[in-house]
């Protein structure tokens, strides 16, 4: 039963790298904030190569999307990470790192192999938060 869980769960660390690598190979990124109040964060632009990576948050999903050349339009979103409770983005550049914050929601691990009432199990599922520190690196340096 705990393997059927862990099958559903998120690929955290593999969404994490996916970011890490858009933003190591990146010229630029600019965080998207909302129109409204200006200061929530609605999407993340990456800038390098010629392409644009967008990843915006709706609902509880991060998309991925990509526009291969300017003014093109973008590819269909791909989920990229499930779950997600919050984030925010502080725009880095060549002498200070992009810092991505994410805290998301994911299944906690029981204490016990054996099978125990469900009143004993305890929580089924817990916050967790990644902090990436990335560095631009698309400039060739």
């Amino acid at each position: 039963m705990e393997t059927a869980g862990e099958a559903l769960d998120n690929p955290a660390p593999l969404a994490a790298a996916r970011m890490r690598a858009d933003i190591q190979g990146a010229t630029s990124v600019t965080p998207l904030l909302s129109p409204l109040d200006h200061h929530t964060l609605i999407g993340v632009d990456v800038q390098g190569g010629g392409q644009e990576i967008v990843y915006q948050k709706i609902d509880d999903t991060i998309y991925r999307s990509v526009i291969l050349f300017p003014g093109s339009p973008p590819q269909d979103p791909v989920p990229l990470w499930r779950g997600v409770t919050f984030w925010s983005c502080e725009a880095g550049g060549t002498d200070a790192p992009v810092i991505l914050d994410i805290t998301y929601s994911r299944r906690t691990t029981p204490h016990t192999p054996l099978p125990v009432l469900p009143v004993y199990r305890g929580p089924l599922a817990e916050n967790a938060k990644e902090i990436l520190y990335v560095l631009p690196r698309g400039n060739g340096w």
